[in-house]
């Protein structure tokens, strides 16, 4: 089975599995027990993302002394884990008070040391990646999610309490991190796990330090720009209105995760071996492959969840109906920029996507902190748009990196964009009917409009989607 086929099969089974337990979690706990988690295990995923400082992906793209660069990779990243766990330690109670939320203070105090955990894991996933291990990591990944979503499932009907999520989740990621690095005792042996010297760590960052601190303030940048709505109405909004943007981002995001990580986990570490001609290639078939067969997908999965989310997960997390349409309309963006997002970082150019990062940031920030006032979804539909027209311009960027039309190119998404639409404009005028009878009308439109494009491109649309997924 070929690399990309095995992790999207992966990532199914996957996504399969959290769906499940959203099912469970949504049944059995508040908005607020939601609310909380997604801000904490956001917490932890930016302390984990600052700490290699930029090293993990100067580890990825090394073409040689992969043993210096990783032992300077683990060594850096474990002393700035230390450092942050002290710091999160003291800041629980600061961050409880900006929250709103005393109990997000407490899980901080009794867990903070699993950002340890946390940052080992990423070190040693990115060596899976250099070494071109796509499907056993794949493979650990889904062990991890199996294992976190059926505990959680267990704990969550016995005891019905939020630590039920945390718990799970945590027990999830020390299972995964086991499995790392026991694969690479097998490999290595003892010297499985070397953790450089300081000295030897900051002689290895400077001789990188530009591409250092681009790579890592753009994956930074990158986290709060796609959770600014997390970070910053989560200061001015009380963590229900988070947990409910959680449950509606997490499930529309679903069909778009299910390609784009199994898209981007293979093309970077291949996409720096092409030659120019495949690098322009490869993107324009990705990119319309992408648009042409997940977006109509997205469009039929959008209108279903917006007609099932009350049958599902109960009236309560009805609030999430108005954010679907706007979240939905983002996703659809980012099925177009994820794939092709590592570009730069992949051809040494990462300070391109750093300097579009900030004018993101700054722009989607002062976006939700004055449309705030005119209330959550309000907001969300205001930093959606922002969002849009700022993945279309990095997209232009990347579009001329790799020599290719930026007019021509952005001409064949607007006509790949017209049969979703035409979905759409089916399931408004299908509103006042039953949802079976309409969802099955829908999937009827979508099946005919595949094979209308199809047909109008001479079977091109199926041949590139094959095309992509034969990519080892």
């Amino acid at each position: 089975m070929r690399t990309v086929q095995w992790t999207l099969l992966t990532l199914v089974m996957r996504r399969a599995l959290v769906f499940c337990l959203f099912l469970v979690i949504a049944r059995v706990l508040t908005p607020d027990a939601l609310g909380i988690f997604r801000e904490y295990t956001l917490i932890l995923l930016a302390l984990t993302l600052a700490a290699p400082v930029g090293l993990d992906y100067v580890h990825v793209t090394a073409r040689s002394r992969h043993g210096r660069t990783f032992a300077a990779l683990t060594g850096l990243s474990s002393l700035l884990a230390l450092v942050f766990t002290v710091g999160l330690l003291a800041l629980a109670g600061v961050i409880g008070r900006l929250a709103g939320s005393e109990e997000l203070a407490a899980i901080i105090r009794w867990s903070a040391p699993i950002l340890l955990v946390h940052v080992l894991r990423h070190d040693l996933k990115f060596d899976l990646r250099r070494r071109m291990r796509l499907r056993l990591l794949a493979a650990f990944e889904t062990t991890n999610v199996f294992f976190y979503a059926s505990l959680t499932l267990a704990l969550l009907l016995i005891f019905h309490a939020p630590w039920t999520l945390f718990a799970g989740f945590f027990a999830g990621d020390i299972l995964e991190t086991a499995l790392l690095l026991a694969e690479r005792r097998r490999r290595y042996g003892r010297a499985f796990l070397p953790l450089g010297r300081m000295r030897t760590a900051l002689r290895v960052w400077r001789e990188h330090a530009g591409y250092c601190l681009s790579t890592s303030g753009t994956h930074l940048l990158g986290l709060w720009a796609n959770q600014a709505p997390v970070f910053l109405l989560g200061v001015l909004f009380a963590p229900s209105w988070l947990g409910i943007y959680y449950l509606a981002q997490q499930m529309i995001g679903l069909p778009v995760t299910l390609l784009t990580q199994s898209l981007q986990n293979v093309f970077f570490p291949t996409f720096a071996r092409m030659n120019d001609n495949e690098k322009a290639h490869a993107v324009k078939r990705v990119v319309f492959a992408a648009a042409g067969i997940m977006w109509p997908l997205l469009a039929l999965y959008g209108y279903a969840l917006w007609r099932l989310v009350p049958v599902l997960f109960g009236q309560r997390w009805a609030e999430a109906l108005p954010l679907i349409a706007p979240l939905g309309a983002l996703m659809a963006s980012h099925l177009v920029m994820n794939p092709i997002a590592s570009i730069p970082v992949a051809l040494r150019r990462s300070h391109l996507e750093l300097a579009w990062r900030i004018v993101s940031v700054a722009l989607l920030s002062l976006a939700l902190l004055f449309s705030a006032r005119l209330g959550f979804a309000a907001a969300i539909r205001v930093y959606v748009v922002v969002q849009i027209l700022m993945h279309a311009a990095f997209v232009a960027i990347i579009l001329r990196l790799v020599r290719l039309s930026v007019p021509r190119m952005f001409g064949g998404l607007f006509l790949l964009a017209l049969p979703p639409a035409a979905l759409l404009a089916a399931g408004y005028m299908l509103h006042n009917l039953a949802w079976p009878p309409a969802l099955a009308t829908m999937l009827i439109v979508q099946l005919l409009l595949y094979g209308v494009v199809n047909l109008l491109t001479s079977g091109r649309l199926w041949h590139e989607m094959r095309a992509v997924l034969a990519v080892r």
